[in-house]
């Protein structure tokens, strides 16, 4: 097997050398070494070189200067293959197999931006951009790195920013990115109209030049980049200055701008996404809270209709109750979109006598759940009054004890008990392991043995939003097999 050794020094440029795999001496220039080096650096018989069936080996024969790899002096020999390189002195040393005749090797690189790099010169400064952009365009705050890497690689640009498009319904731009005030309105009106990206360059337009964002800062120079979706203008890339911009200048905001419509796109299909599951959601807590009402008023119905006149009146009660107990569910919701939507939740502070809202919750119940409350004794020792918001109150108690209810299978005592400003609600159920407690108020978690009952994992979640609106507290005590108590606590 013959072999092709690369020298290559910094100032006397790069030869090769046959090498015929047999174990063979290489030194400096004028030393009678088989392979000799036009390096003054390279002692006399600096090193051996050989091949056998595992590869081309170097070794070092304790020159002066040493042979290096990775920064670190040799010591022993080192298996050699095309991308090692070794250096002797100044000069570099890499090793490749004779190629067939009529093949030259006339450039070796690797993969990556270096090569490109070198090959623009002055112009590398884009490309090194490009690359940091795209490797940071899926970072949570892409947008202020965008910016900056464009000031880097265009100076001249008079703060870059990103509006989106089409403006506010007052006329004015809405800013992703950016300083507020550095876009000028005309020209993205005027570059939007178009449909392209434009770059405009000495005297503006006197309609334009007036414009206070182009006149008090001397604008001469103009990029503005439409960004499209489905051949929709959505956002704008722009910038100013003082200086007219150059056409490498412009295609470098043209190529960033590619990458940001990207970028942008994939955020908007993401939030549709988020709106549509939002939507889901929503109709998950509402198929949960409205079916023990709906529930309630099918039982009541059936009822009356199997009832003389004269015994309906307290089924017609218990309709009315489940009706309004449906409307309180859905101002609810609209608590928890307020929740949500990062606002504070308003809590209509009154008097509640809790011993009678929990009775009204122990006959909705057994209206809503009638064959599993026939297995279940409900002990109230809750009396008094506390204070808080009626209406979400009573949608904590009725979570609480729906789910005490429900989660006691084989029936049992539910308890409800009162300390002060703290009321608990223990069951004799299925209980609760330690592992699942620490997951049991996030939305959508459902724990243990979901052929018990079906839900959406939205109950307590529901609770802990309204609890806390309250600036109370709430939790648990469980053993897995023994039963559960949930508590809220609420202030005084």
């Amino acid at each position: 097997m013959a072999y092709q050794i690369c020298l290559t020094h910094p100032r006397l440029g790069e030869t090769t050398k046959e090498f015929d795999g047999q174990r063979t001496l290489l030194g400096r220039s004028g030393s009678g070494a088989a392979i000799e080096v036009a390096d003054p650096r390279v002692s006399s018989r600096h090193g051996e070189i050989w091949a056998d069936s595992q590869g081309v080996w170097y070794e070092d024969l304790g020159s002066s200067n040493g042979s290096w790899l990775n920064g670190q002096r040799l010591n022993r020999p080192v298996r050699l293959a095309p991308d090692v390189e070794l250096t002797l002195g100044e000069t570099r040393l890499s090793v490749f197999r004779q190629l067939p005749d009529g093949l030259k090797l006339s450039l070796l690189g690797r993969s990556g931006s270096h090569g490109l790099t070198l090959a623009l010169g002055d112009q590398s400064k884009y490309l090194e951009a490009i690359y940091a952009l795209t490797e940071g365009l899926f970072a949570q705050d892409f947008l202020p790195e965008l910016l900056s890497r464009i000031r880097q690689a265009v100076p001249m640009a008079n703060e870059p920013a990103v509006i989106s498009w089409p403006p506010q319904a007052d006329g004015t731009l809405h800013y992703l990115g950016g300083r507020p005030g550095s876009a000028s309105s005309s020209l993205a009106h005027y570059a939007a109209e178009g449909g392209k990206a434009m770059l405009f360059n000495g005297e503006m337009p006197k309609a334009i030049a007036n414009a206070p964002s182009i006149r008090l800062r001397g604008v001469k120079g103009a990029i503005y980049v439409p960004l499209e979706e489905n051949e929709q203008i959505f956002a704008m890339l722009c910038a100013g200055s003082v200086l007219p911009f150059s056409e490498l200048d412009f295609q470098f905001f043209c190529a960033a701008a590619g990458l940001l419509a990207a970028r942008l796109s994939s955020e908007r299909l993401r939030q549709q996404a988020a709106q549509r599951e939002a939507l889901a959601n929503f109709l998950r807590i509402a198929s949960h809270d409205l079916k023990n009402p709906l529930q309630a008023i099918e039982n009541c119905v059936r009822i009356l209709e199997r009832l003389p006149k004269e015994k309906q009146a307290p089924v017609l009660e218990m309709l009315l109750g489940a009706s309004g107990r449906a409307k309180e569910l859905i101002t609810n919701y609209l608590d928890i979109a307020t929740v949500e939507g990062g606002k504070p939740l308003e809590v209509k502070w009154e008097t509640i006598d809790l011993a009678a809202l929990i009775e009204e919750e122990i006959r909705f119940l057994r209206a809503a759940q009638r064959e599993q409350m026939e297995k279940v004794t409900i002990v109230n020792d809750v009396s008094g009054q506390i204070s808080g918001d009626a209406r979400k109150i009573r949608q904590v108690l009725s979570n609480l004890l729906s789910n005490a209810v429900k989660y006691s299978p084989d029936g049992g005592e539910v308890r409800l008990r009162r300390e002060h400003n703290q009321i608990s609600i223990s069951d004799q159920g299925v209980g609760i392991s330690l592992e699942n407690q620490q997951k049991l108020f996030a939305a959508f978690e459902r724990v243990g043995d979901r052929s018990i009952a079906s839900g959406t994992g939205l109950g307590l979640w529901l609770t802990a939003a309204l609890i806390h609106a309250h600036g109370g507290e709430l939790g648990v005590h469980s053993e897995l097999g023994r039963g559960s108590t949930f508590w809220f606590r609420l202030p005084a």
